[in-house]
C-alpha cells in the first residue's frame, strides 16, 4: 500500500495529501485520488472533511498531522504555507518520537544544529513546535510541555535602508509590469503575495480593499493620485491580454511568488552588473520603503503594535537639537 511506507515526496503535508502538477489531492485507503483543488487552505478544509476521525497520537508525526488538520485551516492561507514547511523540518528530525520522550535538550539540539546556518528560521521552527505542544497538552498527549521557556537565538534586526536614488536606479532597468508592482508597493506597503492577488473586482468608489494573506486583515486604500494612476497604469497594461488580476502574466494569470521573485532577481542581477546600485536589496525591503515615506506607517503597514512596525523603521531617525 501506498501509505504504508514512508513517503518520498510531499513530506509536509499530513497524511493521505499529495501536490501534483499545482493541484492538492487525498488518497483513501482504497488508492483513490480525491481532487481537493489549487488552493491549500480550501484543500486543507476539504481534507479535514474527508478525514472524519484523526489516527491516535503515539508519534509526534501523528501530533503534527493532527495539527495541520485541526489547527491550521484557521490561520490565513500564507501562514499555513509556511507552517507545513517548518513542519517538514520538524517532522525529519523529531516525527518518528513519542511525544512524552521529547525533551527540552531535544528541542535545544535542534535550535543549536539549524541555527548555525539559519537563526531566524530556527526561532520560527521552534515556536511553531511550541504552539503545536500546548496543543498536545489541550488534546491529553501530554501533561505538560517540554517547550516552555525555551530560550531562542537573539535575531538581529535587518537594517537595509534601501534609499529612494537605488529604488529609482533599479527602477529604471525593470519591464512595466515590475515599475507598477514597485510603485503599489511603496505606495501600499503590501506584501509580494497579497500584490500578487490585487483583482479589479477589490477596486471600488472608496478605494482599493485588500485582505492580507498573513495577517486576515482587511485594508482599504483611499484612491490617492499616486495610487490611482499607477492602477490606471496596471490596467492599460493588462489590455493586452484577458484578466482579472491587475498585474498578470502574459496568459492572464497572477505571478507565482517564486516566478515574481525570479523576475525580480533579473533585475536587480543587471542592476549589480551595470553598477546603478552597489547592494542588492530584496523585494519585502520596499515595505520598509514604504514605511519611512509613510505619515502613519503602522496603519499602512496594517500593524496591531509599533513594535511590529519598528522592524521596517530603518535607517537613523531624524532628532531635533534642543536649540
Amino acid at each position: 500500500m501506498i501509505m504504508g511506507r514512508d513517503r518520498q515526496h510531499d513530506k509536509h503535508l499530513p497524511r493521505r495529501m499529495y501536490l501534483r502538477r499545482g493541484k492538492y489531492y487525498f488518497v483513501d485507503a482504497g488508492g483513490r485520488w480525491h481532487p481537493l483543488g489549487a488552493e491549500l487552505a480550501a484543500a486543507m478544509a476539504k481534507y479535514g472533511e474527508l478525514i472524519a476521525n484523526p489516527a491516535p497520537i503515539t508519534t509526534m508525526g501523528d501530533l503534527f498531522n493532527r495539527y495541520a488538520l485541526e489547527v491550521m485551516p484557521e490561520k490565513a492561507a500564507a501562514t499555513q504555507k509556511t507552517n507545513l514547511r517548518e513542519i517538514s523540518n520538524l517532522r525529519a528530525v523529531f516525527g518518528k518520537m513519542r511525544p512524552a520522550d521529547l525533551t527540552a535538550q531535544d528541542i535545544y539540539g535542534y535550535l543549536d544544529a539549524r541555527g548555525r546556518t539559519a537563526k531566524t528560521r530556527a526561532n520560527r521552527e521552534v515556536a511553531l513546535l511550541a504552539h503545536i505542544l500546548r496543543k498536545a497538552v489541550r488534546w491529553g498527549v501530554l501533561a505538560e510541555s517540554p517547550a516552555v521557556r525555551i530560550e531562542k537565538h537573539r535575531e538581529k534586526k535587518r537594517e537595509r535602508d534601501v534609499t529612494l536614488d537605488e529604488y529609482a536606479a533599479v527602477y529604471a532597468l525593470a519591464p512595466d509590469v515590475i515599475q507598477i508592482a514597485m510603485d503599489l508597493a511603496v505606495i501600499t506597503g503590501l506584501r509580494q503575495g497579497d500584490l500578487l492577488k490585487l483583482r479589479l473586482q477589490d477596486l471600488s468608489p472608496d478605494g482599493l480593499t485588500v485582505r492580507t494573506g498573513k495577517t486576515g486583515r482587511r485594508l482599504l486604500f483611499e484612491l490617492t493620485p499616486g495610487l490611482s494612476d499607477t492602477i490606471e497604469r496596471a490596467k492599460r497594461l493588462r489590455r493586452r491580454v484577458s484578466t482579472l488580476y491587475l498585474i498578470a502574466n502574459r496568459n492572464g494569470q497572477p505571478y507565482t511568488d517564486s516566478g515574481f521573485r525570479a523576475m525580480w532577481r533579473r533585475v536587480t542581477d543587471r542592476a549589480i552588473a551595470q553598477q546603478a546600485i552597489r547592494e542588492r536589496f530584496r523585494w519585502h525591503d520596499l515595505r520598509a520603503v514604504a514605511a519611512k515615506l509613510a505619515e502613519d506607517p503602522q496603519a499602512l503597514l496594517g500593524h496591531t503594535s509599533r513594535k511590529q512596525t519598528e522592524t521596517y523603521l530603518r535607517g537613523p531617525r531624524r532628532v531635533r537639537p534642543t536649540r
